[in-house]
């Protein structure tokens, strides 16, 4: 964000660092970026969230994964996610969220190499 890098530490501690994007991120930064989740291997596995604000009010995202230079969207659109974690070696991104304003909420469980469809989708149970 105008030459600084904001990152976001395990600890929920906040640190901003001025300067340019190391090589290899800065191609997975674009206008609409929310967040990117890296994982601690390399090549780079990422977990990449776009946030869209149209003129009637109802932001929405999407999430995309990328492994190297192969991309795939998880899901469609969602209102909302929470929590967002993916594995050191970039196999596997768990978060909570939701695909409705007002709808049910789950945690997903995706396998970043099975085309990032959710493997496991906890649900609250109600009665």
């Amino acid at each position: 964000m105008q030459g600084s890098l904001h990152l976001l530490e395990p600890t929920k501690q906040f640190r901003v660092f001025e300067g340019q994007l190391p090589s290899g991120l800065r191609e997975l930064v674009t206008v609409t970026t929310w967040s990117l989740h890296c994982a601690d291997k390399w090549p780079l596995v990422c977990v990449r969230e776009h946030v869209f604000m149209p003129k009637d009010g109802n932001p929405s995202g999407t999430m995309e994964i990328l492994r190297g230079k192969q991309r795939c969207n998880v899901g469609s659109r969602w209102t909302d996610v929470w929590e967002l974690q993916i594995s050191r070696d970039g196999s596997t991104v768990a978060f909570h969220g939701g695909t409705e304003r007002r709808g049910s909420r789950a945690v997903y469980l995706i396998d970043t190499e099975s085309n990032c469809r959710p493997v496991a989708v906890f649900e609250l149970e109600t009665k």
